[in-house]
């Protein structure tokens, strides 16, 4: 189980996330190339997931731009990532 998944496609992805995240885990989504919106889920709400991110282009090219803003957003750096 991880503590947060850094996404780079949007969509649906969050059906699977659902999974794998701990609960009260986080998603931080930087990029739309599935679709152009986020399907969040009931079971998402009910394991209180919670979602973040970013529309700026360059993040999906920097993974240290990325990591800045993650903690920024005062994520702990003792967590699990799992990086798509």
């Amino acid at each position: 189980m991880f503590d947060v998944v850094i996404d780079g496609a949007g969509g649906d992805g969050v059906k699977t996330f659902t999974k794998i995240l701990r609960l009260g885990g986080i998603i931080v989504s930087y990029g739309m190339t599935v679709k152009p919106q986020v399907d969040y889920t009931m079971a998402a709400v009910l394991r209180n997931i919670e979602i973040r991110g970013s529309t700026m282009v360059r993040m999906a090219n920097d993974v240290d731009t990325l990591l800045k803003g993650v903690c920024t957003w005062k994520a702990n750096p003792r967590r699990t990532y799992y990086f798509l």
